[in-house]
């Protein structure tokens, strides 16, 4: 509220009717400050867990570095992984990109708060059974709906992720675009989703519920607000999605995708998260010039691989042969990095560029690579040789073994590294 008279002004948005002078010389020595010198971008707080191929920078989207750029190319043989939540590798990788997605979109939010929330299981003869009731009944969705209507949410904006129990029963933390909520109205409305079948509750919320079983679920406000801010609240909720359970998931989850049922580890609201973008039937070095597309001789989409065989749809797997043979193919992969002259990275790229027909495991002996647990390895001088070379004991890597786009490949790689690639 403000101090001078009966003014009724709450906000400085409001300066401009009645006594603006103070607000107006305020202003003016802020932009001055900020004239004068340049903000100080903000520093970002460090990922729960680190990745070897993740990187920072600030706000404002400059890379920090130190004096000129150099761009380096390489060759990079990696293990191909089979890109499931459910796997043990593959979830830090993809929790650590939802995570990138969620952070800008948490930064709109003008408040946050976290509840988890539980089903009761004398209600449900299974997990998997209770699982269903929750998705079929779009529970979580029409709780958001009727917290909106209450008038205790600020948006109809929610994000929630799915962790299960060590027995097997899921439960559900859930972010919103919220202040305060009163602990009462929220068992209430999660109360909602009671089964008909169920026996009546017999309580009511005006009473003393301490001891007494919840009417669907318990409820828990995990985090009333977030000291960090966005970046605080997505890295709480997708710690779930980058580390694998301790106990590991539950085989009623395996059975159900098993039987073409699908298994959400994480949800959001209608268009909260911004789709990635699709270079499917693309091409990156395409110009389009009067309806018509020119193509390098190193691209790799639908139009200039036409004339290729594209293998039929194999029998579909079950999801343990799919994370059982995760890291067992190999690629190789185009890789750019751009150091400043520190030798730091301070951009990298990467870009599919040969599948080998042998598994990574034996590219590794082809390599004479030893480091256990590393599903990566970079290719040095002589390298890709060695691989398509020994077609007489090892499977040929291309059909052709060595080609001529190859070898030029390669030449291109050392010219352009020796000539110091400044950019």
């Amino acid at each position: 509220m403000c101090l001078k008279g009966n003014c009724d002004h709450t906000s400085i948005g409001n300066v401009g009717q009645g006594h603006s002078s103070s607000g107006a010389k305020a202003a003016a020595r802020a932009a001055g400050a900020s004239e004068a010198s340049p903000a100080v971008p903000p520093a970002v707080a460090p990922y729960l867990e680190s990745s070897r191929s993740t990187v920072d920078w600030n706000a404002q989207g400059v890379w920090p570095h130190h004096g000129d750029l150099k761009e380096e190319k390489h060759l990079e043989c990696r293990a191909v992984g089979c890109r499931s939540r459910f796997c043990k590798h593959c979830c830090v990788s993809l929790g650590l990109s939802l995570r990138k997605r969620l952070v800008p979109v948490l930064q709109t939010f003008s408040a946050l708060m976290m509840v988890t929330l539980t089903v009761d299981p004398k209600l449900f003869g299974s997990p998997v059974e209770a699982y269903r009731y929750v998705r079929e009944k779009r529970a979580i969705a029409e709780l958001v709906r009727a917290l909106k209507k209450a008038g205790h949410l600020r948006s109809n904006r929610y994000f929630y992720v799915v962790e299960f129990h060590k027995n097997g029963w899921a439960h559900f933390h859930l972010l919103l675009e919220a202040e305060f909520i009163p602990f009462k109205v929220l068992c209430q409305l999660w109360g909602r989703n009671r089964p008909k079948s169920a026996p009546a509750w017999g309580h009511k919320y005006e009473e003393s519920l301490a001891g007494v079983e919840p009417e669907f679920g318990t409820c828990r406000i995990s985090v009333g607000k977030f000291s960090g801010g966005a970046h605080h609240a997505a890295c709480y909720a997708t710690k779930y999605m980058v580390k694998y359970p301790e106990h590991g998931f539950p085989q009623w989850t395996f059975d159900e995708m098993n039987a073409g049922r699908r298994i959400r580890l994480y949800q959001t609201s209608h268009g909260l998260l911004p789709g990635k973008p699709s270079s499917k039937n693309k091409c990156a070095n395409a110009e389009e010039e009067s309806g018509v597309a020119e193509h390098s001789a190193d691209c790799f989409c639908d139009a200039c691989r036409a004339g290729e065989h594209h293998p039929t749809k194999k029998e579909q797997r079950t999801i343990e042969d799919r994370l059982a043979d995760c890291g067992t193919r190999a690629a190789v992969l185009e890789v750019t990095e751009v150091k400043d002259e520190t030798g730091k990275v301070v951009r990298s790229s990467r870009r599919f560029w040969r599948m080998l027909e042998i598994t990574f495991a034996q590219a590794c002996v082809v390599l004479d690579f030893q480091e256990v647990g590393k599903r990566w390895v970079q290719l040095k001088e002589g390298d890709w040789f060695r691989l398509v070379a020994t077609r007489g004991h090892t499977p040929s890597v291309i059909g052709g073994g060595i080609n001529a786009a190859d070898v030029a490949r390669f030449a291109e790689f050392d010219q352009w590294n020796a000539s110091g690639g400044v950019i």
